[in-house]
Protein backbone atom coordinates (compact mmCIF):
# COMPACT_ATOMS: atom_id res chain seq x y z
CA UNK A 1 0.00 0.00 0.00
CA UNK A 2 2.62 2.36 -0.31
CA UNK A 3 1.73 3.50 -3.34
CA UNK A 4 -1.37 5.03 -1.65
CA UNK A 5 0.43 6.55 1.37
CA UNK A 6 2.45 8.36 -1.17
CA UNK A 7 -0.39 9.76 -2.65
CA UNK A 8 -1.79 10.91 0.66
CA UNK A 9 1.13 12.01 1.74
CA UNK A 10 0.96 14.22 -1.47
CA UNK A 11 -2.40 15.32 -0.55
CA UNK A 12 -1.01 16.37 2.95
CA UNK A 13 1.65 18.41 1.52
CA UNK A 14 -0.31 20.49 -0.79
CA UNK A 15 -2.74 21.28 2.33
CA UNK A 16 0.47 22.74 3.82
CA UNK A 17 1.88 24.60 0.75
CA UNK A 18 -1.67 26.14 0.82
CA UNK A 19 -1.61 27.05 4.62
CA UNK A 20 2.00 28.54 4.38
CA UNK A 21 1.45 30.99 1.25
CA UNK A 22 -1.78 31.97 2.88
CA UNK A 23 -3.44 31.19 -0.18
CA UNK A 24 -6.88 33.37 -1.28
CA UNK A 25 -10.43 32.26 -0.08
CA UNK A 26 -10.92 29.62 -2.71
CA UNK A 27 -7.63 28.13 -2.58
CA UNK A 28 -7.76 27.76 1.04
CA UNK A 29 -11.55 26.20 0.98
CA UNK A 30 -9.90 23.42 -1.93
CA UNK A 31 -7.27 22.75 0.95
CA UNK A 32 -9.86 21.95 3.83
CA UNK A 33 -11.27 19.77 0.98
CA UNK A 34 -8.25 17.87 0.61
CA UNK A 35 -8.22 17.40 4.04
CA UNK A 36 -10.99 16.08 4.32
CA UNK A 37 -10.52 13.08 1.92
CA UNK A 38 -7.09 12.56 3.13
CA UNK A 39 -8.50 11.86 6.49
CA UNK A 40 -11.55 9.64 4.83
CA UNK A 41 -9.02 8.05 2.77
CA UNK A 42 -6.73 6.95 5.08
CA UNK A 43 -9.28 5.81 7.53
CA UNK A 44 -10.28 3.70 4.81
CA UNK A 45 -6.71 2.24 4.30
CA UNK A 46 -6.41 1.81 8.16
CA UNK A 47 -9.36 -0.60 8.54
CA UNK A 48 -8.17 -2.37 5.44
CA UNK A 49 -4.98 -3.31 6.79
CA UNK A 50 -6.43 -4.09 10.23
CA UNK A 51 -8.62 -7.06 9.14
CA UNK A 52 -5.74 -7.81 6.28
CA UNK A 53 -3.65 -8.14 9.52
CA UNK A 54 -6.47 -10.54 10.67
CA UNK A 55 -6.21 -12.40 7.53
CA UNK A 56 -2.85 -13.16 8.23
CA UNK A 57 -2.81 -14.41 11.80
CA UNK A 58 -6.02 -16.52 10.79
CA UNK A 59 -3.72 -17.69 8.19
CA UNK A 60 -0.88 -18.61 9.81
CA UNK A 61 -3.06 -20.32 12.87
CA UNK A 62 -4.97 -22.60 10.50
CA UNK A 63 -2.62 -23.35 7.30
CA UNK A 64 -6.03 -22.08 5.41
CA UNK A 65 -4.94 -19.95 2.42
CA UNK A 66 -6.91 -16.36 2.08
CA UNK A 67 -6.82 -14.67 -1.05
CA UNK A 68 -5.18 -11.34 -0.62
CA UNK A 69 -4.94 -9.61 -3.95
CA UNK A 70 -7.46 -7.44 -2.86
CA UNK A 71 -5.57 -5.24 -0.78
CA UNK A 72 -4.53 -3.23 -3.88
CA UNK A 73 -7.90 -2.57 -5.12
CA UNK A 74 -8.36 1.41 -5.47
CA UNK A 75 -5.29 2.94 -4.22
CA UNK A 76 -3.54 1.29 -7.64
CA UNK A 77 -5.66 3.71 -9.48
CA UNK A 78 -5.38 6.49 -7.12
CA UNK A 79 -1.73 6.58 -7.52
CA UNK A 80 -1.93 6.28 -11.25
CA UNK A 81 -4.40 9.50 -11.78
CA UNK A 82 -1.69 10.78 -8.78
CA UNK A 83 1.32 10.89 -11.40
CA UNK A 84 0.08 14.20 -13.16
CA UNK A 85 -1.08 15.86 -9.76
CA UNK A 86 -3.56 15.98 -7.37
CA UNK A 87 -6.63 13.57 -7.65
CA UNK A 88 -10.45 14.82 -8.54
CA UNK A 89 -12.88 14.48 -6.36
CA UNK A 90 -14.41 11.42 -8.07
CA UNK A 91 -11.22 9.40 -8.10
CA UNK A 92 -10.90 10.16 -4.14
CA UNK A 93 -14.34 8.63 -3.96
CA UNK A 94 -13.94 5.74 -6.68
CA UNK A 95 -10.37 4.97 -4.42
CA UNK A 96 -12.14 4.85 -0.80
CA UNK A 97 -15.45 3.01 -2.23
CA UNK A 98 -12.81 0.76 -3.90
CA UNK A 99 -11.30 0.24 -0.28
CA UNK A 100 -14.25 -0.34 1.39
CA UNK A 101 -15.53 -3.25 -0.99
CA UNK A 102 -11.91 -4.78 -0.77
CA UNK A 103 -12.73 -4.64 3.11
CA UNK A 104 -15.65 -5.38 3.59
CA UNK A 105 -15.11 -8.62 1.15
CA UNK A 106 -12.05 -9.45 3.33
CA UNK A 107 -13.96 -9.58 6.34
CA UNK A 108 -16.52 -11.86 4.56
CA UNK A 109 -14.36 -14.07 3.73
CA UNK A 110 -12.05 -14.24 7.28
CA UNK A 111 -15.65 -15.15 8.93
CA UNK A 112 -16.33 -17.52 6.41
CA UNK A 113 -13.03 -19.42 7.00
CA UNK A 114 -12.92 -18.96 10.46
CA UNK A 115 -16.63 -20.63 11.15
CA UNK A 116 -15.92 -23.40 8.62
CA UNK A 117 -12.41 -24.46 10.68
CA UNK A 118 -13.63 -23.57 14.21
CA UNK A 119 -16.53 -26.06 13.50
CA UNK A 120 -14.45 -28.79 12.06
CA UNK A 121 -12.10 -28.51 15.43
CA UNK A 122 -14.90 -28.79 17.79
CA UNK A 123 -16.25 -31.06 16.01
CA UNK A 124 -13.25 -33.66 15.85
CA UNK A 125 -13.35 -33.11 19.99
CA UNK A 126 -14.08 -36.22 21.61
CA UNK A 127 -16.39 -34.21 24.46
CA UNK A 128 -17.84 -37.22 25.97
CA UNK A 129 -14.51 -37.77 28.04
CA UNK A 130 -14.68 -34.76 29.48
CA UNK A 131 -17.41 -36.82 32.11
CA UNK A 132 -14.47 -38.98 32.76
CA UNK A 133 -12.17 -36.45 34.62
CA UNK A 134 -11.62 -35.79 37.95
CA UNK A 135 -14.21 -33.28 39.69
CA UNK A 136 -11.46 -29.86 39.22
CA UNK A 137 -10.65 -30.92 35.98
CA UNK A 138 -14.00 -31.74 34.33
CA UNK A 139 -15.26 -28.17 35.52
CA UNK A 140 -12.33 -26.53 33.52
CA UNK A 141 -12.67 -28.41 30.76
CA UNK A 142 -16.63 -27.53 30.63
CA UNK A 143 -15.24 -24.00 31.01
CA UNK A 144 -12.83 -23.97 28.25
CA UNK A 145 -15.36 -25.65 25.93
CA UNK A 146 -18.02 -23.34 26.29
CA UNK A 147 -15.40 -20.41 25.58
CA UNK A 148 -13.92 -21.94 22.70
CA UNK A 149 -17.74 -22.48 21.32
CA UNK A 150 -18.52 -18.84 22.07
CA UNK A 151 -15.46 -17.56 20.21
CA UNK A 152 -16.01 -19.75 17.32
CA UNK A 153 -19.14 -17.78 16.84
CA UNK A 154 -17.93 -14.50 17.76
CA UNK A 155 -18.99 -11.86 14.79
CA UNK A 156 -16.23 -9.54 15.98
CA UNK A 157 -13.33 -11.38 15.18
CA UNK A 158 -9.81 -10.59 16.88
CA UNK A 159 -6.24 -11.91 16.61
CA UNK A 160 -6.27 -12.07 20.02
CA UNK A 161 -9.96 -14.57 19.63
CA UNK A 162 -7.97 -16.28 17.08
CA UNK A 163 -4.50 -16.85 19.72
CA UNK A 164 -6.70 -17.89 22.26
CA UNK A 165 -8.97 -20.81 20.61
CA UNK A 166 -6.16 -22.16 19.16
CA UNK A 167 -3.81 -22.35 22.49
CA UNK A 168 -7.15 -23.03 24.59
CA UNK A 169 -8.03 -25.85 21.86
CA UNK A 170 -4.88 -27.63 21.51
CA UNK A 171 -4.49 -27.83 25.46
CA UNK A 172 -7.79 -29.47 25.61
CA UNK A 173 -7.23 -31.86 22.67
CA UNK A 174 -4.06 -32.75 24.63
CA UNK A 175 -6.37 -33.35 27.90
CA UNK A 176 -9.07 -35.27 26.65
CA UNK A 177 -6.64 -37.36 24.32
CA UNK A 178 -5.20 -38.49 27.43
CA UNK A 179 -8.69 -39.25 29.19
CA UNK A 180 -10.81 -42.49 28.87
CA UNK A 181 -13.95 -42.83 27.09
CA UNK A 182 -16.99 -42.48 28.77
CA UNK A 183 -18.98 -46.06 29.10
CA UNK A 184 -21.64 -46.62 26.32
CA UNK A 185 -24.56 -46.38 28.80
CA UNK A 186 -23.49 -42.52 29.20
CA UNK A 187 -22.88 -41.81 26.24
CA UNK A 188 -26.00 -43.40 24.77
CA UNK A 189 -28.12 -41.22 27.59
CA UNK A 190 -26.12 -38.44 26.56
CA UNK A 191 -27.03 -38.34 22.94
CA UNK A 192 -30.75 -39.29 23.72
CA UNK A 193 -30.81 -36.28 25.79
CA UNK A 194 -29.49 -33.95 22.99
CA UNK A 195 -31.62 -34.76 20.66
CA UNK A 196 -34.56 -34.30 22.08
CA UNK A 197 -36.42 -33.03 26.01
CA UNK A 198 -37.02 -36.32 27.94
CA UNK A 199 -39.54 -36.59 30.37
CA UNK A 200 -38.70 -37.93 33.85
CA UNK A 201 -40.60 -41.09 33.25
CA UNK A 202 -38.34 -41.90 29.87
CA UNK A 203 -34.99 -41.65 32.45
CA UNK A 204 -34.77 -45.05 34.86
CA UNK A 205 -33.24 -44.46 38.47
CA UNK A 206 -30.20 -46.22 36.93
CA UNK A 207 -29.80 -43.40 34.91
CA UNK A 208 -29.89 -40.49 37.12
CA UNK A 209 -27.16 -41.96 39.22
CA UNK A 210 -25.04 -42.79 36.56
CA UNK A 211 -25.27 -39.13 35.46
CA UNK A 212 -24.21 -38.24 39.23
CA UNK A 213 -21.83 -40.47 39.37
CA UNK A 214 -20.03 -38.70 36.62
CA UNK A 215 -20.75 -35.24 37.47
CA UNK A 216 -23.34 -34.97 34.98
CA UNK A 217 -26.55 -34.06 36.45
CA UNK A 218 -25.23 -30.38 36.90
CA UNK A 219 -25.78 -29.90 32.74
CA UNK A 220 -29.73 -31.23 33.18
CA UNK A 221 -32.55 -29.29 33.84
CA UNK A 222 -36.24 -30.07 34.84
CA UNK A 223 -39.01 -28.73 33.56
CA UNK A 224 -42.66 -28.78 33.95
CA UNK A 225 -44.29 -28.86 30.96
CA UNK A 226 -47.09 -25.57 30.75
CA UNK A 227 -50.36 -27.55 30.85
Amino acid sequence: MADGDSVLDKALQLQGEARRLDLGRKDVQQAARITERVHTLRAALGELRGRADLARTLSQRTGVDIDLSRLSNGHRELARKAAGGLPSNNAFNAARQKIKESSDGLRAEVLDVWRSWTAQRLERLPVGRIAMLDGALQKAARSTLSNLRSCARSADLTGTDIVMFVTQYEGLEAQLEQAHDAPPALLDLLNRLNTAPLTLREVSDEQIALLRRYSMDVEIELRRRNL
